[in-house]
This record gives C-alpha cells, structure tokens and sequence, in this order.
C-alpha cells in the first residue's frame, strides 16, 4: 500500500468505517422498519463472504500486481508453473499459513480461510490465461 499501511490494517480500517444503517425518508420505510425491527434484532446476519477478487484486490494486490519481494505476478504464467505444479492444496496451506516472506492469509487477519481459498483460486486462474 502506498500510505504506509500492511493489507490488513488497511482492511481493518475499511471494516471500522463501513455504514452501520441506512436514513429512510420515506413514511413507508420507517412503518416497515419499525414493523421488522425486532425480528432483524433477533436473528442477526452474517456478514457476506468476499470473492476471491475482492480478496485480491485488498490484500494480495499490493505484492502480487507488482511482485514486490518475488511475488509471483498476477498473470504471470512462467512465475507460476512451479508454484501450480506444487497443487492447489499446498498454495493454500501457504496462503493461509504464509511461506517465506509472505504473512500468513497476506496480511489479512480478518479473511476466512475460505476468502483465501477463494483469492488463491482467482489467482491460479488468472496465471492460466494466455497473456
């Protein structure tokens, strides 16, 4: 990132500052908000998983656009050969472990395994285009 900051906090911050409601202007919005409050209260949600470019975009980017500290490039077929002989398994396990100078999940404290699963697979089928 170009402020200073590592993909996870930078991820943390956007987390702190997401909207937490919404104003309804409408008569018919507040009678159904007030109508459906209780049960929103009951049964909270869970929060939507991230795509695998989502994930990219916000945690692995910042390496794997550029290849900062020999990361293999999005899209760089020859970087990746070795890597995608290793199995996608393996690319997980150092995904959401780290390996050599990656941070364990890139830096990204608050994905779930399966973002990362996701993002690693979005990068995998990025590198097998033809550039």
């Amino acid at each position: 990132m170009d402020n200073g900051q590592t993909c996870g906090q930078e991820l943390e911050a956007i987390a702190r500052i997401r909207p937490i409601g919404r104003v309804n202007t409408s008569a018919t919005q507040q009678v159904a908000s007030m109508t459906t409050e209780k049960t929103q209260d009951a049964a909270p949600t869970k929060p939507k998983s991230r795509s695998g470019e989502e994930v990219y975009t916000a945690a692995c980017a910042s390496c794997h656009k550029t290849g900062i500290m020999s990361a293999p490039k999005l899209g760089d077929k020859a970087a990746w050969t070795t890597r995608l002989e290793q199995g996608l398994p393996t690319l997980i396990e150092h995904a959401n472990k780290g390996f050599k100078v990656m941070p364990a999940k890139g830096g990204c404290a608050s994905c779930t395994d399966a973002e990362i699963e996701a993002a690693v697979k979005y990068l995998i089928g990025h590198s097998n285009e033809s550039k």
